[in-house]
């Protein structure tokens, strides 16, 4: 998904390969890893689909070209 360039959640990672086994702690985990290596940053936020989220917010992410606005806000 960070390949398109287009906005993702968490949850959009779910529904297209499945949640993982164990502690729902394991994505968010992911996540920031994944964002502390410059793959993919937050640009947003948007309620959950899943009823059983009752729309809370979601952090929407973005990747890409990610590598040259890393270096924009580092002051490179």
């Amino acid at each position: 998904m960070a390949r398109t360039g287009k906005p993702f959640t968490a949850e959009d990672v779910v529904n297209e390969i499945g949640a993982p086994g164990g502690s729902g702690k394991v994505i968010g985990a992911a996540f920031n890893t994944v964002a502390r290596s410059g793959m993919i940053w937050r640009c947003g936020e948007r309620p959950a689909d899943r009823k059983s989220s009752h729309r809370r917010m979601l952090a929407v992410w973005r990747g890409g070209q990610v590598q040259e606005q890393t270096r924009l806000f580092d002051g490179n």
